[in-house]
């Protein structure tokens, strides 16, 4: 898992 990659599920799981 890329740091990258994290940021972006961070932010998916943000707008849940």
């Amino acid at each position: 898992m890329n740091h990258r990659q994290h940021r972006a599920i961070s932010a998916n799981v943000s707008l849940l």
